[in-house]
């Protein structure tokens, strides 16, 4: 397994890079939806005193009006993103109206798809797009896929690491380069362990039959209405999640930059049989998707991880990549903790920075394309099996168990925790990593375990599962004492965001036709 260089850590040990951990950057995106106090998905508008869903930096929604989304700004302290997803959770939820917010990443029972409203962001040309992108996605996958819930983690190094890093790796070429080849570095390990954090993390080991509808599975029949896997982590990843027989056949090369603009970019560009049969628009000419590429935009493909680029105005993603290199990276496998009451929490978060700073620091050999295969059958498998410890993944051409080659991770990742431990005071990275580790030897208390534990017990069904845990989560949430300082400052964004809505609708002086036109071929 790709170990952290002895001659390199000493020198991460030293006064020279000391500081550089403590100003690393977190910043969090966790979705939820909006159900009423029967657990039913919401059929209401977006609330409006949260805002505009188009404009408001910190609350939006993702696929349907009823999936809100939570943004927090990347900050050097994992005690402060979670205070803040904390607090926007509660000012959210004191602002519903005979709602809460669904405490699982799979959905709440949805017999009709079409109880999913597809979000709606008023009608400005990019409102539109969105609008138009998320029909696309109906049509393509359903809707309820896109009714299904997670947190992303984005994660960076300040800058003033990378020429230092640069320097002591030896490298000469320009910092930009470097910066993205060594954040490809990280993508790659992240794929070959993040069969960890599913089974640390994962917690959607159980789906109410709805969900499941026609389609084959080889899942369990439990209380009610519900199906599960017996020792299931994350069915989100799964092949019953954020999975398309389009994007199966893609290959997305992480080895370099510039192939992966490539290949991603090759995907947006070619058409695709099925989405053509489909056609762009509907009998009373209403947009039915953007395009009929095997992706609409970059965005549409589903990946666990992704290198980001914030984007400058009228830029597209690939194009913010290509031109400015890779800026940080968005962890997206995480599934939403139902035992926590945003999803996530600082303890949580202590151990992603340890585990991703070891990603990056550590040898990253490229990925062949037969390596590529078994990783990805390896995520395939955690999702279905892998909260037992004893369940073999194949790693280098050969099989593993979790806990034997967890436990040789946990020691790389140990080291960084000592790393990150240095100057900071807050919170206990190492004590962090440490109790995760110990999860190798006690799945007990794995979240997917406990759900399902819980379930059995109360011979419970998951969407009863799921209305106990999420009434609990509204009644914390609606009595947390928010300061006048924070309600007024939200209340601001609020009024700005609708403001900002109102003014790009009004500065429109393009047809959407013709927008849309525009925007392809750019």
């Amino acid at each position: 397994m790709p170990h952290i260089n002895p001659t390199h850590y000493s020198q991460f040990q030293s006064a020279e890079f000391n500081n550089e951990f403590t100003q690393i950057r977190r910043g969090l995106e966790k979705e939820g939806l909006r159900v009423n106090l029967s657990g039913q998905i919401s059929q209401k508008n977006h609330p409006e005193a949260l805002g505009s869903a188009l404009t408001h930096p910190d609350i939006t929604t993702d696929y349907s009006e009823a999936l809100l989304e939570f943004i927090t700004p990347a900050l050097t302290s994992p005690n402060q993103v979670a205070d803040y997803l904390y607090k926007l959770h509660a000012f959210t939820q004191q602002n519903l109206d005979n709602e809460m917010i669904w405490g699982c990443s799979m959905p709440c029972h949805i017999a009709n798809e079409l109880d999913i409203r597809i979000a709606e962001y008023g009608s400005s040309n990019i409102g539109q797009l969105k609008h138009v992108y998320r029909h696309g996605l109906w049509h393509r996958y359903g809707r309820l896929m896109q009714s299904i819930a997670g947190v992303h983690y984005n994660f960076s190094m300040p800058d003033s690491f990378w020429p230092k890093y640069q320097a002591l790796r030896g490298d000469k070429q320009p910092l930009q380069e470097f910066r993205s080849e060594r954040y490809f570095a990280l993508i790659r390990n992240f794929k070959r362990y993040s069969w960890l954090l599913i089974y640390l993390f994962g917690a959607s080991p159980a789906v109410s039959a709805s969900f499941v509808d026609d389609r084959h599975h080889q899942l369990t029949g439990h209380a009610k209405d519900t199906l599960y896997a017996p020792k299931g982590t994350s069915l989100r990843m799964s092949d019953l999640g954020y999975q398309n027989s389009a994007q199966s056949d893609l290959t997305i090369c992480y080895n370099s930059l510039e192939n992966y603009i490539t290949t991603l970019n090759h995907a947006v560009k070619t058409p695709y049989v099925p989405y053509q049969k489909l056609g762009m628009k509907d009998e009373s000419g209403q947009f039915k998707q953007l395009n009929t590429n095997i992706l609409q935009i970059e965005n549409e493909f589903y990946s666990d991880i992704r290198p980001k680029r914030t984007t400058q105005d009228q830029e597209k993603p690939l194009e913010a990549l290509s031109n400015r290199g890779v800026e940080y990276i968005e962890v997206r496998c995480l599934d939403i903790n139902p035992f926590i009451t945003t999803g996530i929490d600082a303890r949580q978060i202590a151990f992603m920075d340890s585990f991703l700073t070891f990603c990056l620091l550590a040898d990253s050999p490229e990925v062949d394309p037969e390596e590529c295969k078994n990783l990805s059958h390896n995520l395939v498998g955690m999702a279905y099996e892998g909260s037992d410890p004893e369940y073999t993944i194949q790693l280098e051409g050969k099989r593993y168990s979790i806990k034997e080659e967890g436990l040789k991770v946990f020691e790389e990742i140990q080291k960084i925790a000592s790393l990150l431990d240095q100057n900071q005071t807050e919170l206990s990275y190492t004590d962090s990593v440490r109790h995760y580790q110990s999860l190798l030897t006690d799945p007990a208390e794995l979240p997917s375990h406990k759900q399902l534990q819980w379930m059995i017990e109360n011979n419970a069904s998951f969407q009863e599962f799921g209305i106990e845990i999420s009434q609990k989560h509204a009644t914390e949430l609606r009595n947390v004492p928010l300061t006048p300082a924070f309600i007024e400052q939200s209340v601001q964004k609020s009024q700005l965001s609708l403001g900002q809505q109102k003014e790009l609708e009004n500065q429109d002086n393009t047809i959407f036709n013709k927008y849309l036109e525009n925007f392809s071929n750019r």
